[in-house]
Parts: structure tokens; C-alpha cells; sequence
């Protein structure tokens, strides 16, 4: 994300003159979605012919911005008064928005949510729904391939793995990730099948916490493989089509990026079958897990979200860990017929409509 840096135009100079100010956050840490988007959004904008002046890559300045990015500015929203539109890119992760940011988001001109559930949220929390858009997210087009040169030791030890490969990630924000939902329900898999891993991978600042909840829940070290860093595009891209199913028993989240990569590589998702997900997920690419009853506190701001049913999440895996080859046969949208239709140059075409319902022609 970034700040306009210069340029010779009148509006360059005097960056209150660009007609859309577009908020979000943007010192975020490198491995949150908000960052991914912020990257690939833009990229895929500068492709259709948006400018862009950012630090990283202020080169790509095809012509005259039509909004820039900013730090999220929640305090201090007054100070963009002089913007001729202001726009917002935000999320809601669970049942809940704040007043505080109902009050600001029907002050903009526009509110842009990642997925239906965050859009509905927010419209049943009070946020005028002629202010709120949908912008979905994508996938890097260069997922869904399979690079060679860019298999690691780790890779290529996956690779060799025999088992069957229950593919996780976590980074940050565990319980609404379902980090314990996924110690425990791995834990029973684990008593039930001798036949599966789990590969988890996961950033530097959560290795020690993985590690320590993994003993925790009495799992055995080698059911488990521990991949620490952040792999570039192409050894993403292998990773996701290394593993044979992907599990994510999320209690909340805007949109959750990571099942939808795994399915546009080929690989099934094991997924919570609630909110934000199901704008992508469906019987012909994953399985479902269905949500309990219960609700869990997430955190202030965002409200509850919901519990996954463990004991069907189990099931899904042992059902999958029976037959892999069986259960892929019945999902006929992995890969392409999904991948077509996600990529970060199809939310670019949402951007440039949102953005012509406030005059700007793109």
C-alpha cells in the first residue's frame, strides 16, 4: 500500500485534488491479507491502466491517479473533508460492527466489503445499504501451476510424503482461524487413521505458539509437518497442489483467501460451511463443515462467529483419507472452472464500476 510520492501534474502536487480517496490499511505485517490485497489489487489495476504511486513500485505510473491509498485514517476521517469522494475498503469478521465505524461508513460516499456476509453484516448493523459495495477478492493467475524450479528441500520432501496430506496455514488470529478446532479434531483423526499428516504452514511470529499447542494436544510429532516462512507465488502454487486436501475450520473472516487458493490450484478445501466462504465454496469444489449451534466471542469490534461441528469435521477428514482419488472425482469445479472466474483482474473490473457510479471514467 502506499502514499502518492510525486509527479508534475497539478493534482500530483496537490494530492487533495485526486477525486476519490481510497482508505486502507497499509503498515499491516507483510503476511495479512490486507497487504496481499493491497499488492495484487493494485498490480491488477495498473494492468487496466490505473495509476498507481506507491513506494514499491512508483515506475508504474501509467497517468493521472484516480484515488490514492492511504494509512486507514479511522480517527481522523474529518481531515479528507476536502476529497471530492471518499471511499473505504474494510472487513467484518463476524455478527458485529462497531457504532463507531457504522457512524463513519455512512458518512463516505462508498463502503467496499470483500464478500456477501461482510456486505450484509454491515447493512444489518446500520450502514446505509446504498453506500455498500462488494468487492470480492482473487488469486494470483499464477497460481494453479506447477513450477519445478522452485521446489525447496522442504517441497521436495512433501512431494515424497506417501501419507495422505491434510494441507493448513496458520499466521495470525488463531481462535478465528480455529486453531484449537483443528489441534483437536486432527487429535482424534489421529487415533481413528494412521494413514495421514498434517502439513501446517505458518509465519515466524506463530512457530512457537504452533509448536507449543501441537504438544498440548498430545499429537504425535511425526503426524505433523511444520513448513515456517513465506513461500514466493510459484512455491505457493506448489505447495497447495502437494497436499491433497486443504483444511480450514474458520470461525469467521471477511472472505479467507486461502481455501479459494487451494481450490484454484485443484485442491479441495475442508472448509467451515458458514459466511464468507460460501461465496466460493460449494459441492462442487469442497467440503462443507457444517456449524454448530454455538457461537464464540472473536474480538471487540467484529462480535461472534460460528463453532464448527468437530465431530463433521472429523468425519470429512476420515471420509477424505479413505478414498482422495474417489472424493476429487466428485468435485468437478477444482482448478480452472474456478480459477477463471476469482483473479485479482476480475476485482479489478469491480473497483473501475464502483468507481464509475461516482463519475470517474476508467
Amino acid at each position: 500500500m502506499g502514499r502518492i510520492l510525486q509527479g508534475s501534474s497539478a493534482r500530483l502536487n496537490d494530492p487533495w485534488r485526486v477525486p476519490v480517496f481510497f482508505m486502507h490499511p497499509r503498515n499491516a505485517p507483510y503476511h495479512t491479507s490486507f497487504r496481499i490485497v493491497g499488492a495484487e489489487l493494485e498490480r491488477a489495476l495498473v494492468e487496466e491502466g490505473v495509476a498507481f504511486h506507491t513506494p514499491d513500485v512508483p515506475a508504474l505510473a501509467l497517468r493521472e491517479p484516480y484515488y490514492a491509498l492511504y494509512d486507514w485514517p479511522q480517527a481522523d476521517l474529518d481531515r479528507f473533508a476536502r476529497a471530492k469522494h471518499r471511499v473505504v475498503m474494510d472487513v467484518v469478521d463476524g455478527d458485529e460492527l462497531s457504532a463507531d465505524r457504522v457512524k463513519v461508513f455512512s458518512e463516505l460516499d462508498q463502503v467496499w466489503f470483500p464478500s456477501n456476509f461482510s456486505c450484509n453484516t454491515a447493512i444489518a448493523c446500520g450502514v446505509p445499504a446504498e453506500k455498500v459495495r462488494r468487492l470480492p477478492h482473487g488469486v494470483n493467475p499464477m497460481l494453479g501451476r506447477f513450477y519445478p524450479r522452485h521446489m525447496s528441500p522442504a517441497l521436495n520432501a512433501l512431494a515424497a510424503e506417501k501419507r495422505v496430506k491434510f494441507g493448513w496455514a496458520l499466521q495470525h488470529s488463531p481462535i478465528r482461524k480455529g486453531a484449537d478446532i483443528m489441534y483437536r479434531a486432527y487429535g482424534r483423526l489421529c487415533d481413528r487413521t494412521k494413514d495421514t499428516v498434517l502439513v501446517i504452514r505458518t509465519a515466524n511470529d506463530e512457530y512457537d505458539a504452533v509448536r507449543r499447542d501441537l504438544h498440548d494436544a498430545r499429537i504425535p510429532e511425526d503426524r505433523v509437518i511444520i513448513m515456517n516462512g513465506v513461500l514466493s507465488v510459484a512455491a505457493l502454487s506448489n505447495w497447495y497442489k502437494l497436499i491433497d486436501a486443504f483444511v480450514y475450520p474458520t470461525r469467521g473472516g471477511a472472505f479467507e483467501l486461502q481455501p479459494l487458493e487451494a481450490i484454484c490450484c485443484g485442491t479441495p478445501a475442508i472448509v467451515t460451511g458458514h459466511g464468507a466462504p460460501l461465496d466460493y465454496a460449494n459441492a462442487k469444489n469442497a467440503l462443507l463443515i457444517k456449524p454448530s449451534n454455538r457461537k464464540r466471542w472473536l474480538y471487540e469490534g467484529h462480535g461472534h462467529g460460528v463453532e464448527p461441528d468437530v465431530d463433521h469435521f472429523v468425519t470429512l477428514m476420515q471420509l477424505f483419507a479413505a478414498d482422495p482419488k474417489k472424493v476429487k472425482e466428485k468435485l468437478t469445479d477444482l482448478g480452472d472452472p474456478t480459477l477463471t472466474k476469482w483473479t485479482w483482474y476480475d476485482a479489478a473490473l469491480f473497483v473501475k464500476q464502483h468507481l464509475a457510479e461516482l463519475g470517474l471514467k476508467i
